[in-house]
């Protein structure tokens, strides 16, 4: 019995250990998985323009941690969003001192990287030829849709995002 009893506390210390070492990774878990498309949008320019100011003033390549505790944004969505935007070469992984993480910089010319040319990459990350009825409404909503874009990218809000 015991042993036993000894045992229950040596685990219970190691699981108080890993929530204490581990508070950042999980703290908004539940919350991050509930993010609006919106939001997540608002934070990947975020990133995106915090990682371009870097670069342009040639700063090292900062890394997920680093992102995450300069903007206050928890370290998972960090990584769920830089993951997303090196999909769409936004962003591009860059070796570090510690070979375990990864730095992240432009994919490409700042000078190309608008808003509206960032949330058009996300927008259509994925595949988008599913066997669907081609009807007269999806091609309907499918214009509005490309309009919207189109206005988007005239805007004269649709600035670089280097320079906001």
């Amino acid at each position: 019995m015991w042993l036993q009893f000894s045992w229950l506390i040596v685990l219970f210390g190691a699981e108080i250990a890993f929530a204490y070492q581990n508070v950042e990774n999980y703290e908004y878990e539940t919350d991050i998985l509930n993010i609006s498309s919106h939001y997540k949008k608002i934070l990947s320019l975020l990133i995106t323009q915090q990682i371009v100011k870097n670069f342009s003033t040639g700063l090292p390549a900062m890394t997920a941690s680093e992102i995450s505790h300069k903007l206050d944004i928890p370290v998972r969505l960090v990584r769920e969003i830089i993951y997303e935007l090196s999909e769409v070469k936004i962003l591009s992984e860059t070796v570090t001192k510690n070979v375990k993480e990864m730095a992240y910089q432009p994919a490409q010319d700042p000078s190309r990287l608008s808003i509206s040319y960032v949330i058009k990459s996300l927008d259509e990350r994925g595949i988008d030829t599913l066997p669907v009825n081609h009807s007269d409404e999806l091609k309907s909503i499918s214009s509005i849709i490309d309009t919207f874009g189109k206005e988007l990218e005239k805007s004269s809000k649709n600035v670089l995002i280097k320079d906001l």
